[in-house]
Formats: C-alpha cells, sequence, structure tokens
C-alpha cells in the first residue's frame, strides 16, 4: 500500500531486483543508475527498458536517452532500443529517440 515503506524495507533488505522495480514504478530512472552502481548490481537494461515501455512509453524514451549518455556507451545498441520501440508500433517515441542521440550526425550511425 506505501510505495515509500516498500522501498525502504526493500533497501535495507538489499533487494536489489525490487528496489529497481520500485524506483522504475516511481518513473526515478536516475536513481535506479545510481543505485545499481552503489551497490554494483549488472542491470539488464533492455528487459528494463521493456518494462517501463509498457506502462510508460514517454518514461521509456527518457530511460533510453539516459542509456545514451552514460560513462562509456550505451549499454544497448542504438539498433536493438530502437527495434524495442518499432515492436509496439510506438514510432513518435523512437523518432523522439533517434532525434536526440543522431544530433552528433556521426558516420557509425548511418544506418539509423
Amino acid at each position: 500500500m506505501d510505495n515509500d515503506l516498500a522501498l525502504k524495507i526493500y533497501i535495507k533488505a538489499r533487494a536489489t531486483p525490487k528496489v529497481v522495480a520500485a524506483f522504475a514504478e516511481r518513473w526515478e530512472f536516475d536513481k535506479i543508475l545510481i543505485y545499481c552502481k552503489q551497490v554494483d548490481y549488472t542491470l539488464d537494461y533492455l528487459f528494463l527498458l521493456q518494462t517501463i515501455l509498457w506502462t510508460n512509453p514517454q518514461g521509456a524514451v527518457n530511460f533510453a536517452l539516459m542509456m545514451s549518455q552514460m560513462e562509456g556507451g550505451c549499454p544497448v545498441d542504438y539498433n536493438t532500443i530502437t527495434d524495442v520501440f518499432l515492436q509496439r508500433n510506438l514510432i513518435h517515441e523512437e523518432t523522439a529517440f533517434l532525434l536526440d542521440v543522431l544530433k552528433p550526425n556521426l558516420p557509425e550511425h548511418g544506418y539509423l
């Protein structure tokens, strides 16, 4: 019933997958990345993107854009992210993602 209390309990119990799910439900995607880095948890970014996409397509775009700006590069290939949006016929969300990540106009993104 109380999402804040549940999140506190999950953090204290070190139930990392539950913590990630709780942050995703609250649309606090930046906190997911920070938390996973703190506890040294390897996140399945593609699965999380697909999960967010079911309930919040715009949030999925924001999460995909956050991934694209991560240190060391995006953990999921841009082509894969694009396919995830296209599989659900989310053309507007896919276009918003591509317009942002393709701004540098790099030759290696020519296929997109």
